[in-house]
């Protein structure tokens, strides 16, 4: 049944690629952006019949040339205080990629099938002709869940070595979870101010690199 469900959602992120070549989004300010992907009805029913109940989903536009790494990863922090990372994608960036191509990054939670407390995330970088994806386990428990992403309806800037937070997830067993929207001006302090208290707070990151951080020279 993992398995099965796994390979469906991977489907749903080929099909992503598929639905929209030659719409990618184009940038006029000259700058690296991650806007939040304008998905079809088409791709809205694809995500919905595959199980997915969370998602976070940005194009990024005006790529940089010297752009040949992605890294996609998740932290995690209990009571406030930073674990290890919850998961981690990299993936090269193809050198021949033209202006234009689709560069799409999603994260994807599905219900767990093995554990009550789990759920199951795909992180997938989705180009114009294929994706890569990795398949992760969080914990969160049986409590209340709360999540928020960057603002929909803007442009963010990305810029080299600078990791950017697209998403956040909290999850607590007590009466309410609560996310600000500070999280993505002060990360540091809104987490030690607001979230020091749950239980797991889950923030999705993106970050480019000019070279494979695991490269051996």
């Amino acid at each position: 049944m993992f398995k099965k469900q796994w390979m469906i959602v991977v489907f749903a992120c080929l099909m992503l690629a598929a639905c929209s070549q030659g719409e990618a989004v184009k940038s006029t300010s000259g700058k690296m952006t991650l806007e939040a992907a304008d998905l079809s009805a088409k791709e809205k029913g694809l995500l919905g019949a595959t199980g997915v109940s969370h998602s976070f989903i940005y194009d990024l536009t005006e790529l940089d040339e010297s752009v040949k790494f992605m890294r996609l990863y998740i932290d995690h922090y209990e009571k406030g205080i930073k674990k290890e990372e919850a998961s981690s994608v990299g993936v090269g960036i193809m050198e021949d990629e033209e202006e234009g191509d689709l560069h799409r990054i999603a994260f994807l939670m599905t219900d767990g099938t093995n554990a009550a407390d789990e759920k199951n995330f795909n992180i997938s970088y989705i180009y114009d002709t294929g994706n890569s994806t990795g398949h992760h386990k969080l914990k969160l428990g049986t409590s209340s869940i709360a999540s928020m992403s960057l603002p929909i309806d803007e442009k963010h800037e990305i810029q080299i070595g600078k990791p950017i937070t697209v998403g956040a997830m909290v999850a607590d067993e007590g009466d309410g979870v609560h996310l600000s929207g500070d999280l993505f001006q002060n990360e540091e302090q809104a987490i030690k101010d607001g979230m020091a208290d749950y239980d797991h707070v889950y923030l999705f990151k993106v970050e480019l690199l000019t070279e494979d951080p695991h490269k051996v020279n």
